[in-house]
């Protein structure tokens, strides 16, 4: 349970290193990052707990995998994003 919420901190705050890199300071603009990343840490850490890789102390590997599920995740949903945008557009 303990690294569960580590997967989602690790989420959140990657999610809200993007919104400051690339977004300005608008609130959807910094809770639509911080959810995809979340949510992409737990599916990465999952995913990777999925194929036996299940231990008794805290696996610096699926925290890994954490990062890149969320980094995944957001990089997808602000595709999307950007072309739902671009559709509208024209």
């Amino acid at each position: 349970m303990f690294e569960l919420t580590l997967w989602l901190l690790f989420g959140l705050l990657i999610g809200w290193i993007y919104a400051l890199l690339w977004r300005t300071g608008d609130a959807v603009k910094v809770v639509r990052p911080c959810l995809a990343g979340g949510a992409g840490a737990i599916l990465g850490g999952a995913f990777y707990r999925s194929y036996g890789h299940i231990g008794e102390a805290i696996q610096t590997n699926a925290i890994l995998s954490a990062i890149g599920g969320a980094i995944f995740l957001i990089i997808i949903v602000e595709f999307v994003r950007e072309n739902k945008k671009g559709d509208n557009s024209e």
